[in-house]
């Protein structure tokens, strides 16, 4: 994207047809980087819903109490987990263990899709300013 739009000052001595395949190429470049930035959203967000639901099933699933604690530290924000008592993380594992149904698999929402065209529009029209 840089190139393009460095190559854009020989626009000035350029003729009508390299005027056009240039905008041509700035549009593709940018509906390029637009797709992979929301791509890569959509795949964020899916890996961080399978590390939640696979915390959840090992909290749920291990007899280790100490082990589930770490896990459960682990998943929170450093500043957070720093502040938390081991009663605290237990209660939060018991908690879980209350938990009658299994939360739904880590699957893509509207919203994501939604959030995820968004950064797309973003990224495409961040060039044109």
């Amino acid at each position: 994207m840089a190139l393009t739009f460095t190559c854009t000052t020989s626009i000035i001595n350029s003729d009508r047809i390299e005027i056009r395949d240039m905008l041509i190429s700035a549009i593709g470049c940018n509906i390029a980087w637009g797709m992979v930035d929301a791509v890569m959203y959509l795949l964020m967000t899916i890996t961080e819903k399978s590390r939640g639901l696979n915390i959840f099933h090992f909290v749920r699933n291990t007899r280790d109490h100490n082990r589930a604690q770490k896990f459960i530290s682990d998943a929170l924000p450093p500043v957070i987990a720093s502040v938390m008592q081991p009663h605290e993380l237990e209660t939060l594992r018991k908690k879980l263990m209350l938990i009658p149904e299994e939360p739904s698999a880590g699957r893509l929402k509207f919203k994501d899709f939604k959030t995820a065209a968004g950064i797309f529009t973003l990224v495409f029209l961040s060039t044109f300013r």
